[in-house]
């Protein structure tokens, strides 16, 4: 981050109280806990379903305009309905990951300074 880096030294000592009471089911999914909330890696999955979507409709079209039948353009319109469908849904999820951010307290940046005052 361009920060001053200090090291800090210590010595390893072994578990006093035994064994560890996390399981690995337990671990995985604090990990994913720890993912979820620090990306934003679930943005891009709606991203990409809507361009397998769009490609999708536009080769549905062009079969549609070169063979002309009722059914082709309602799998167009099918298709349209549920790429409107994901686009709102990711929207709704930018949105739900703001608020999840503004909940969290997270600063939008790190600074080695600052001049506000805690309480």
């Amino acid at each position: 981050m361009g920060f001053k880096n200090k090291v800090i030294e210590y010595d390893f000592n072994s578990r006093i109280a035994g064994e560890t009471k996390w399981s690995f089911r337990k671990l995985f999914k604090y990990a994913m806990v720890g993912i979820e909330q620090f990306s934003r890696i679930y943005e891009i999955v709606p991203n990409i379903l809507l361009i397998l979507l769009f490609i999708g409709l536009g080769v549905q079209i062009g079969f549609a305009i070169a063979y002309p039948d009722i059914y082709r353009w309602l799998f167009v319109a099918i298709t349209g309905g549920v790429f409107l469908i994901v686009l709102v849904l990711k929207f709704i999820m930018k949105v739900l990951y703001d608020i999840r951010d503004q909940q969290l307290g997270r600063p939008q940046y790190l600074t080695e300074e600052t001049n506000v005052i805690e309480k």
